[in-house]
């Protein structure tokens, strides 16, 4: 991994939902579970989804929903309704740092007040 020059220009986009426990860091308002999209910076599917089991892992959460994985393209007109500004931020904050980035589009206790 002691490559310095490795860019994270292939990310991909994964829609899910995901339980959360009250440990965990994504857990801001008490909830059971989160809806988020999480940028894995990774060259394969298989990559992206192993790597965001390990982000779950470490971060006390569990896969309940896989709703979509999206490879990321520039300006892809298909994944507009996904890449909103958090979502855009994240993507270049994944690249940048070479990290699983997790925007939480929802959460229990928000659909609750719906």
């Amino acid at each position: 991994m002691g490559d310095s020059n490795m860019s994270y220009e292939s990310v991909y986009l994964i829609c899910q939902q995901a339980s959360v426990s009250e440990r965990s860091p994504i857990n801001m308002d008490g909830s059971e579970f989160v809806v988020g999209v999480a940028v894995v910076p990774a060259e394969t599917r298989d990559q992206a989804l192993d790597l965001l089991n390990d982000y779950f892992h470490r971060n006390h959460m569990t896969l309940m929903t896989l709703e979509s994985v999206h490879k990321y393209e520039d300006n892809s007109a298909e994944l507009s309704d996904i890449v909103t500004d958090d979502v855009t931020y994240a993507i270049a904050s994944a690249r940048q740092r070479g990290e699983v980035m997790y925007v939480c589009t929802e959460t229990s206790e928000t659909l609750n007040d719906q």
